[in-house]
Formats: structure tokens, C-alpha cells, sequence
């Protein structure tokens, strides 16, 4: 399939590619590398943690929706090979890092403080994991919408609580 879409035969890509298992590195690494550097970002490196937080996981969708076929892949290995354990191993410290600033933003009282920072974590990256099944590139939804529901899902919520509906008013 990749040799027809890129319109070369499939010893052709060998040329470029040594096996499969490269193939596939070079796919997710990418995926993992443009995530990992959004903890980089000025944004994700001034204000309070949970201005910082709410960065991370927007850009997450960004990153995500705009390397689709890689996301899938990546966020679906399960450490069969070495290859897919680094992988694995650097999703485990992306949520990590994203934990790590939950406790910093619950110190802060800026996010609830009663739930587990790591459970959190791992629930952000379930909801925006999730949106590469769905999200149509074509469709009426951009990513920086995805993005900006995601985060207002996250950090306001669905409902409203009454100081959000006094600044509704």
C-alpha cells in the first residue's frame, strides 16, 4: 500500500527502508518527537501550570490531527517489539510529564486537587487519542476546534456551574 500510494514498487521502498519495523519507527517517532516538543513551547513554558496544561493537551490535538495515520499507529503499539517498547516507553513519559504538571496545577488550585494527577493524565491523552478515529481532514470540524472543545471539556466542563453561568450573563 505504501509503495502504490507513493507510485514506486514495493523493492523500492526496501531502497529507502531496511525492514517494516523501520518503517514503522520512523512513522511514530515522528509523532512522538512533535508531542514531545510542545512541552518546549514558549506557551508551555511561562504562566501558571494550568495555563501550561491547557497548552500541552491543545497542541496534542493539533499534533495528533494533522499526523493522523501515524497517531493511529502510535497510539496503539504495545511494546511487542524493541521498537515498540521505546515507543511505549515514551508515551508513558509524555503522560508523566502531563501528571506532573496536574500536580503542579492542583498545587496552584487551578485544577481539582482530589484526582489522581496520573489517572487525569491518562484520561486527557484517552480524549484526544480517540479523536484521530473520527476526525475528517475534509469534514466541517477543524483541528483548532477539536482543540479548543477538548480543552474546554477538560478544564470547564460540560455543565454549568454557577459562576460559569454568571459569566455566561
Amino acid at each position: 500500500m505504501i509503495a502504490a500510494s507513493a507510485g514506486i514498487t514495493k523493492s523500492g521502498v526496501y531502497h529507502h527502508v531496511e525492514s517494516k519495523e523501520e518503517l514503522l519507527e520512523r512513522g511514530v517517532e515522528r509523532v512522538l518527537e512533535r508531542i514531545s516538543t510542545l512541552f518546549d513551547e514558549p506557551q508551555a513554558r511561562s504562566g501558571t501550570p494550568g495555563h501550561r496544561l491547557r497548552h500541552i493537551i491543545g497542541r496534542a490535538v493539533e499534533v495528533e490531527l494533522s499526523m493522523a495515520d501515524e497517531a493511529a499507529v502510535f497510539v496503539r503499539l504495545v511494546g511487542n517489539t524493541e521498537t515498540e517498547k521505546r515507543i511505549v516507553a515514551g508515551r508513558r513519559e509524555l503522560d508523566r510529564r502531563v501528571a506532573d504538571l496536574v500536580e503542579q496545577a492542583a498545587a496552584a488550585g487551578e485544577v481539582r486537587a482530589d484526582l489522581d494527577p496520573m489517572l487525569v493524565s491518562k484520561l486527557m491523552f484517552g480524549m484526544t487519542n480517540w479523536l484521530i478515529e473520527w476526525f475528517d481532514p475534509k469534514g466541517p470540524i477543524q483541528p483548532q476546534e477539536a482543540a479548543d472543545v477538548v480543552r474546554t471539556l477538560l478544564f470547564d466542563g460540560l455543565s454549568y456551574s454557577t459562576s460559569n453561568v454568571e459569566r455566561q450573563s
